[in-house]
C-alpha cells in the first residue's frame, strides 16, 4: 500500500488540512502537542475504524461533525476511503452519511456502517478483520516508544510474542485432535489380538462376530436416522435463515427510506417555518397598510381633482388676462390725454380719465378676489390631492403586498401538501426496529447453527463411512473364518498394518508435540537472514557482528565474545531495532498471506536516543532500501536531512497549519 492524499476535517487541532504523500522519506516536523501524531492516527482510523483509534479521542472539540478522506495505491489500483463521525450530547459516533469508497474513481455501493467498511479495506489489503489493526502496526507502523521495544522485552515475552505473530500454537490442537484416533486403532488392535487368542473356538469367535456385524449395522442404522434427523434439521435452519434474510432485507430497506423521508422532512419544516414567518410578516405589514388607508377616511377621486384644478388655474389665467387688458386700456386712455378718443370719437377730459380709472380700480380688486378666492380653492384642493396621492400609493402597495401574499400561500400550500404525503407515507412504513435488531441477533443465531449443524453433518458421515467399513470388514472377515482356518494369519497381518500405522501415528503425535520449535527453528533461519540483510544494509558501524538466537534474542560479537545488545552504541542498536523490526514484518506478511510492506510509519522514533544517536538516524533511515515510501513524525529538526518531502507543522491559537518546506 502506498498513500497518495489525506485529508482531515475537524480532526484534533486540524479544522481543514490537506496532504499529498510521495514516495521516499516524508519527514513532518513541529513542537510538541502541535498536530503532528494526528496525521498518523487519522491513517489508522480511516483504515481500520474505532477498533483502531477512538472516534472521540479524534473529533475536534467543540465540532459537530469530523471527517478523513485517505487516497492510497494498492494492487495498481487507486483507492478512496472516506469515515466521519458526529457529536450528539456528549457522545460521538460513526457519521454512516460520511462513509465512501471510491475504485479508479467509480463509487462504490457501501453500506454506511463502519464495519462494512472496514471489511472492504481488510479484503483489499487481504488483512484478516479479527487482527488487522494488530497486523498493520506489525508490519507498517510503529508507534512512540515501540522502535526498540521488541530487542528490549524480556526473552521469554518475546518469545511469545512472535510465536502469537506466527500462530504456533495451532500444532497443539492438532496434537490433542489425534488422541481420539490413536485409542481407536488401540482398540481395534486389541480387538483384533482378542481374535487371536481364541482361534482354538472358531464358532465361538463367529457368533461373536456375527453379533458384533450385528451390532455395527444397527449403529449403521441408528448414524442413518441421526444424519437425516440432522440434515432435516440444517434443512429447516437454512430456511429459516432464508426468510429472515427476506424479511431482514425488507426492513433494512424500509429504514432507509425511512431516514430518507425523515431528512426530507426535516429540511421542509425548516422551510415551512421559514414560509410561515414570512406571511405573518406580510399580513401584518397589510393589516398595518390597510389601517392606514382606513385612518385617511374618504378622499375624492384623484383625476377630478387634478381636473378641477386645472379649470381653476385657466379661469385664473383668463381673469388675470382681464386684469392686464384693463390695465392697458387705462393706460392707453392716459397716452392719448384729453381729446377726441381714437376709437369711440368721444370727447376725453381728465374727469373722464380719472373716472375710468377708478373704474379699473374697483373691477381690480374684484378680479383680485375672485383670483385669491380660486387660488384657496385649489389650495384646498392641492391637499385633497396629496391625501388621494398617498392614498393611492398606499392602495398600490397594498395590492403588491396581497399579490405576494397570495403567492407566498400558494407555495406553502404546495409545500404542505409535500410535508402531508411524506408524513403520510412515513406513516404507512412500519418499520420495526427492535425486531431489526433482533433479526440480526437471529441470523447470526441461525448461521451459528447452521455451522454446528454442518460440521454434525460431516461427522455423522465420516462416522457413517467408519462404520461402513467395520461392517464390511466383519462381513469379511466371518467369510473367511468360516471358509478356512488360515485366514488368521491374513488377518494377522492386518493386525501388524495397523500395528505399524498406530506407531508411525504415535511417532507422528510427539513430533508435533514439539513442532513449535521445528516451526520456530525454520522461521528463525528466514527471520535471521532477514534482519541481516537489513542490518548490512542500514548499519553505520562495523565494529561488531549481529546476530538472532533460537529464541529470537538479538546478540553481538565482538572479537567473537559475546556482549549484550545494550552494550552497543545508540546507532548501532536503532539499526539493530529497525532490521529486527523490518524482519518481523516481512515474516508477518508471508505468514498472513499479505504482499510485503511497502510502507513504514515511524512516530517519534528519537524516543530514548541521545543527541549523537540522533545525528546518525538520517544515515540509516536513508539506507533501507526495502520500503519505498516512509514517514516520520519528529520534533527533532536534525531528521529532515533524511527526508524527500519536509513538512512543518505549527498551532496557533488551536488550530493546526502544515506548510510544506
Amino acid at each position: 500500500m502506498i498513500l497518495k492524499r489525506i485529508k482531515l476535517e475537524n480532526i484534533r487541532s486540524h479544522v481543514n488540512t490537506e496532504l499529498e504523500f510521495d514516495e521516499g522519506i516524508t519527514v513532518f516536523t513541529g513542537k510538541t502537542g502541535c498536530g503532528k501524531s494526528t496525521i498518523l492516527m487519522s491513517i489508522e482510523y480511516v483504515l481500520f475504524g474505532s477498533n483502531a483509534v477512538s472516534s472521540r479521542a479524534l473529533l475536534r472539540r467543540g465540532a459537530d461533525k469530523g471527517r478523513i478522506v485517505l487516497e492510497f495505491e494498492e494492487g495498481g489500483k487507486k483507492y478512496i476511503i472516506s469515515r466521519g463521525f458526529k457529536r450528539k450530547g456528549d457522545k460521538v459516533s460513526s457519521d454512516p452519511d460520511a462513509i465512501e469508497v471510491y475504485v479508479d474513481g467509480v463509487k462504490q455501493d457501501i453500506v454506511g456502517r463502519e464495519n462494512d467498511l472496514t471489511e472492504f479495506v481488510c479484503k483489499v489489503l487481504n488483512y484478516p478483520v479479527s487482527s488487522a489493526k494488530n497486523l498493520f502496526e506489525v508490519t507498517s507502523y510503529t508507534k512512540q516508544d515501540e522502535i526498540r521495544k521488541l530487542i528490549e522485552m524480556k526473552s521469554s515475552e518475546r518469545q511469545e510474542y512472535i510465536d502469537n505473530i506466527l500462530e504456533i500454537s495451532k500444532y497443539l490442537n492438532t496434537y490433542k485432535n489425534l488422541k481420539p484416533v490413536l485409542d481407536y486403532l488401540k482398540a481395534r488392535i486389541e480387538s483384533f489380538n482378542l481374535i487371536k487368542t481364541e482361534m482354538e473356538n472358531m464358532e465361538k469367535e463367529i457368533v461373536e462376530k456375527e453379533s458384533e456385524l450385528l451390532k455395527k449395522k444397527g449403529r449403521k442404522e441408528i448414524l442413518a436416522a441421526e444424519l437425516k434427523k440432522v440434515e432435516d434439521k440444517l434443512k429447516e435452519i437454512i430456511d429459516k435463515e432464508e426468510q429472515a434474510n427476506k424479511e431482514y432485507n425488507k426492513l433494512k430497506e424500509l429504514r432507509d427510506r425511512f431516514l430518507s423521508i425523515k431528512s426530507t422532512l426535516e429540511r421542509l419544516n425548516k422551510s415551512i417555518e421559514s414560509e410561515e414567518g414570512r406571511i405573518r410578516n406580510i399580513e401584518k405589514e397589510i393589516t398595518e397598510l390597510k389601517g392606514k388607508i382606513s385612518s385617511m377616511g374618504e378622499t375624492k377621486d384623484l383625476k377630478k381633482i387634478v381636473d378641477v384644478i386645472g379649470i381653476l388655474r385657466g379661469k385664473i389665467s383668463s381673469l388675470e388676462q382681464n386684469k392686464e387688458n384693463l390695465a392697458l386700456e387705462v393706460k392707453k386712455l392716459k397716452e392719448v390725454g384729453e381729446g377726441k378718443c381714437p376709437v369711440c370719437k368721444q370727447d376725453i377730459t381728465s374727469d373722464h380719465i380719472n373716472k375710468v380709472e377708478e373704474e379699473y380700480k374697483n373691477k381690480s380688486k374684484k378680479l383680485d378676489k375672485e383670483i385669491q378666492k380660486l387660488k384657496s380653492e385649489i389650495e384646498v384642493l392641492e391637499t385633497e390631492m396629496e391625501k388621494a396621492e398617498k392614498k393611492e400609493r398606499i392602495s398600490s402597495e397594498l395590492k403588491e403586498k396581497e399579490v405576494l401574499l397570495s403567492s407566498l400561500k400558494e407555495r406553502l400550500n404546495q409545500t404542505l401538501e409535500e410535508r402531508n404525503a411524506l408524513e403520510s407515507e412515513a406513516q404507512k412504513i412500519s418499520f420495526d426496529s427492535d425486531r431489526f435488531e433482533s433479526l440480526d441477533k437471529e441470523i447470526k443465531e441461525l448461521s451459528s447453527k447452521k455451522l454446528d449443524l454442518t460440521s454434525q453433518v460431516s461427522s455423522i458421515k465420516r462416522e457413517l463411512e467408519m462404520v461402513n467399513d467395520e461392517v464390511k470388514e466383519l462381513e469379511e472377515e466371518i467369510k473367511l473364518k468360516k471358509e478356512r482356518y488360515k485366514d488368521l494369519e491374513k488377518e494377522g497381518k492386518n493386525i501388524k498394518k495397523l500395528e505399524r500405522l498406530l506407531e508411525v501415528l504415535t511417532r507422528m503425535r510427539e513430533d508435533i508435540r514439539s513442532i513449535r520449535d521445528v516451526v520456530r527453528k525454520k522461521f528463525l533461519n528466514d527471520f535471521r537472514q532477514s534482519f541481516l540483510n537489513n542490518f548490512e544494509d542500514i548499519r553505520t558501524e562495523n565494529e561488531y557482528v549481529v546476530d538472532i538466537k533460537d529464541d529470537y534474542e538479538p546478540v553481538a560479537y565482538g572479537n567473537n565474545v559475546e556482549v549484550p545488545i545494550d552494550h552497543l552504541s545508540g546507532g548501532e542498536r536503532t539499526c539493530v531495532a529497525i532490521a529486527y523490526r523490518l524482519a518481523l514484518a516481512k515474516i508477518a506478511a508471508e505468514m498472513s498471506s499479505i504482499h510485503p510492506s511497502e510502507l513504514l510509519i515511524l512516530d517519534e522514533p528519537t524516543t530514548g536516543l541521545d543527541k549523537e544517536d540522533i545525528k546518525q538516524l538520517p544515515v540509516i533511515l536513508r539506507n533501507i532500501k526495502t520500503i519505498p515510501q516512509i514517514l516520520i513524525v519528529t520534533h527533532e529538526d536534525v531528521l529532515k536531512e533524511a527526508a524527500d518531502n519536509k513538512y512543518e507543522i505549527s498551532k496557533t491559537n488551536g488550530t493546526s497549519e502544515v506548510i510544506k518546506v
